[in-house]
């Protein structure tokens, strides 16, 4: 039921595709339309929240001093996945994973990262 989508992914691709289920690295408030989220208002995605808010300031990404309420809201967002995912015959993730481009994941909070990356390993 999983598939990997290699390259960089454009609106045509998921479009195209109605029946599977895009997943793209997020942010807090579900803003903004950089990197993996240029699908962010498409009907057959979702997002997993990798960073706070969609900027460039240091008070916009993770860190592991607030590891357990990083945990909550990823663990929030897969559950919510696995609800919608229901709906489709695939769920698909980038190929370059979560939390590595935009939201330096895994250099600002690495636990956070391995914990994300051990979930999505799993599905």
């Amino acid at each position: 039921k999983v598939k990997i989508f290699q390259g960089i992914w454009t609106k045509t691709n998921v479009k195209s595709q109605k029946d599977h289920l895009y997943v793209f690295g997020d942010n807090d408030l579900k803003m903004g339309c950089k990197g993996q989220a240029i699908i962010r208002y498409l009907p057959n995605t979702i997002g997993i929240p990798t960073k706070k808010k969609p900027s460039k300031h240091a008070n916009s990404y993770y860190t592991d001093s607030e590891f357990e309420l990083n945990k909550t809201k990823i663990d929030n967002a897969i559950k919510e996945l696995f609800e919608k995912s229901k709906n489709y015959k695939y769920i698909v993730f980038p190929s370059n994973g979560f939390g590595s481009g935009l939201a330096e994941l895994d250099k600002r909070a690495p636990n956070t990262f391995k914990y994300l990356t051990n979930l999505i390993n799993n599905i």
